[in-house]
């Protein structure tokens, strides 16, 4: 099943999440050549579309809700669905907000600048909508998310209640060490428009640490452990030249000292991009060839899309 082809395939892990308050809306169905297509209503009320696929029969059914990076929809959260269907979850995939499929703007510069702040409050809606449907009602319900995706579903452990368990890949876990970390890393990447990642950070937060440290702080999940109400898994490439593998080791230190379920998985000599079912095609150039480098071997996605499948299950007991 394939789906959704993304505009941008430029993956940056910068993701500001505020949390904003819910309001009331239901989700509506449409069948669509084998697959089924949800719409739900967010905040400011944007229309948000997803892909979603069920198991045969009636369920209710255990849900799987994943969350992009600013790379957007991908083929393989389409042929996500299709895997958990036939392991007896639902798989959901949702465009987030100023994505291509989702609502808002698509300029990236305006997305920088408010979109992400409403994330997990979108969430939130989308997981409110979802237990209002007969197939899912209040069963267990799991969010993985990547890059971008990966630091919001750190930060919905510790704001959305009810979450059965969490996966993180390659995601942002403390602001403060990511941003010192990126004022002196890139600057050395070839792309000459990530090299001030770091002042991006400031404009999104309005501020540098030094002004508003407890901002930084209030959105980075190492600082909302003791938060945290379900098991975590943490995914993380050792090689990863975007969020430095330290973020996943002092978040599993955080979560350990906090006595929090938890499980880690570094895999060495990988990068930044997970390659469970199709192999991204970023074009030519010096940009594409950047990040085909940060793509991981088959061998290695193969590995973790197994223990990602014993996660989920495991935590349904």
């Amino acid at each position: 099943m394939k789906c959704h082809q993304i505009v941008n395939r430029v993956i940056v892990p910068i993701a500001i999440v505020f949390l904003f308050s819910h309001s009331n809306a239901n989700a509506a169905f449409t069948s669509k050549a084998g697959k089924e297509e949800l719409t739900f209503v967010v905040q400011d009320g944007l229309t948000l579309r997803a892909l979603v696929q069920k198991p045969s029969g009636d369920g209710p059914f255990p849900a799987v809700i994943f969350l992009h990076g600013s790379g957007g929809m991908r083929d393989d959260y389409a042929d996500w669905c299709e895997y958990l269907s036939k392991h007896g979850f639902i798989g959901m995939a949702y465009a987030r907000r100023a994505f291509p499929f989702g609502g808002g703007s698509p300029d990236r510069t305006i997305r920088y600048k408010d979109y992400l702040f409403k994330d997990v409050g979108d969430l939130n809606l989308v997981i409110e909508q979802l237990r209002k449907l007969s197939f899912i009602g209040n069963g267990p319900t799991f969010v993985i998310g990547s890059s971008e995706g990966g630091h919001i579903s750190y930060l919905a452990a510790s704001q959305i209640k009810g979450l059965k368990a969490v996966i993180g890949l390659n995601g942002v876990t403390d602001y403060l060490d990511w941003y010192e970390w990126a004022k002196s890393e890139y600057p050395k990447f070839p792309i000459a428009r990530f090299r001030d990642a770091a002042k991006s950070v400031r404009e999104i937060f309005g501020c540098a640490p030094e002004s508003c440290e407890d901002r930084y702080h209030a959105l980075s999940p190492i600082h909302q452990v003791d938060q945290i109400s379900c098991p975590i898994m943490i995914v993380h490439g050792e090689k990863d030249p975007q969020v430095p593998v330290r973020q996943a080791h002092r978040f599993a230190d955080s979560l350990r000292s906090s006595n929090k379920p938890y499980e880690i998985h570094v895999y060495p000599k990988e990068g930044h991009i997970q390659s469970f079912f199709s192999i991204p095609n970023f074009g030519s150039g010096p940009e594409a060839s950047w990040l085909a480098d940060q793509v991981w071997t088959r061998k290695s996605s193969k590995d973790l899309l197994g223990k990602i499948t014993t996660f989920l299950k495991e935590n349904l007991k």
